[in-house]
């Protein structure tokens, strides 16, 4: 009885570490999101800084970008408090898939006020279009007039006086180009980060609907194994048989086996991704050595797009590898876990066979375990090779 007990305090115990892992990753998560609204506050202020010298002022786009830090605090502490709850319950899974629901339910929220943001940004563009027309529109006018007053200082005034006038003119008409060019870029900025935090948010809600459908799987296998929790009765006896323990071990290779084959597809995605990167990389090298002396300017511009663009794609690579290099030491930590309940379950097989004196089943016990140490050297094999994988990218990366 004291052994099952003291194996249940480590059950739960590697279980409590677990979820302080997962509530530090999150908070990392968050962390990070507040850094991105920060740097979008800090350009904000710079837009306003410039608008305010133009004499021009957009401070509701400061206040909606401060209200959504905030709005994005609250989330992050309030997360950190649901989590800190769930893990002082005593459900694990439970709890884990109401957890889950709960931050599905925020994230779709989140989702919706990022669709509103989208749909108010999509509004400024074409305020600001419309206003490009008037631009424009004004521009030629200011073209007209320009060439009547040429007319007109031809007959009445000397050349010198209708060159100044021209160029006081050009020069306003650039300045108001200018002006333009810079609005559109910002909008641009704009609409990428937008639409890049939807990406992140599809991501992390295709995630958790991932993990919310393996852990009520996990549940109800571990249900059809074991019953409920309420239902289990703790005599002076072993809970059960070691074959449920076998059968419990084998369930957890498999689960590792599903985790190895994931990541084995996502390393294929990140190895078709970097050959994407590479093929880009060197068609931008091709037009750096193929571009003339002339058009330097536009070549310069467009190769700084073109590497804004590769960065934000090497970002996201870089993202996804410390994705699965967590997925890798979690599956590490099961197989340990796996390792210490086999010699658990061995030592406990042998003291019962010596005591019962049963040569027979203990060569079919023995013949089992050497079936699950086969199982778990073929698993820690691939772990093995997804991790050589994983390094792999990451020089190739480095070297990109």
């Amino acid at each position: 009885m004291r052994v099952e007990m003291e194996e249940m305090h480590d059950a739960f115990y590697e279980e409590d570490t677990c979820r302080l892992h997962e509530l530090r990753r999150e908070l990392e998560r968050a962390n990070k999101n507040c850094r991105i609204l920060q740097y979008r506050v800090r350009k904000a202020e710079r837009k306003h800084l410039r608008l305010a010298s133009g004499g021009e002022v957009d401070e509701e786009l400061l206040r909606n970008l401060e209200q959504d830090l905030k709005v994005r605090r609250v989330l992050a502490s309030y997360r950190y408090n649901r989590m800190a709850l769930s893990y002082s319950s005593s459900k694990p899974h439970e709890h884990v898939c109401q957890v889950a629901k709960d931050v599905s339910v925020r994230l779709h929220n989140e989702l919706k006020n990022v669709e509103e943001k989208r749909m108010k940004t999509e509004d400024e563009n074409e305020r600001l279009r419309e206003k490009l027309i008037k631009l424009e529109v004004n521009k030629e006018t200011l073209q007209n007039e320009l060439e009547r007053t040429r007319e007109v200082h031809t007959h009445t005034h000397t050349h010198t006086h209708t060159h100044t006038h021209t160029r006081i003119h050009q020069q306003y008409c650039i300045c108001c180009c200018c002006c333009c060019q810079d609005d559109s870029e910002d909008l641009k900025c704009q609409l990428s980060f937008i639409n890049e935090e939807m990406l992140l948010m599809r991501k992390k809600m295709a995630k958790l609907d991932k993990e919310k459908d393996d852990a009520e799987q996990e549940l109800q296998k571990y249900r059809s194994f074991f019953g409920d929790f309420d239902s289990l009765q703790f005599k002076g006896e072993a809970v059960g048989p070691p074959t449920a323990r076998q059968s419990e071990l084998r369930l957890r290779l498999r689960l590792v086996e599903e985790e190895a084959n994931i990541l084995v597809r996502k390393i294929v995605e990140l190895e078709l991704e970097n050959r994407a990167l590479r093929a880009e990389l060197d068609n931008v090298r091709g037009e750096e050595e193929l571009s003339p002396g002339t058009t330097e300017g536009v070549a310069d511009a467009n190769q700084g797009a073109v590497l804004s663009d590769l960065r934000e794609q090497l970002q996201l690579v870089e993202d996804e590898a410390e994705f699965l290099r967590q997925n890798l030491a979690e599956a590490e930590e099961q197989n340990r876990k796996v390792k210490s309940e086999l010699k658990k379950l061995r030592i406990k097989e042998a003291t019962r066979y010596a005591a019962e004196g049963g040569a027979l089943s203990s060569e079919g016990g023995a013949a089992a375990m050497e079936m699950l140490k086969e199982e778990l050297k073929a698993a820690r094999l691939q772990v093995n090779e997804l991790s050589g994988k994983v390094m792999q990218l990451q020089y190739e990366k480095r070297v990109m």
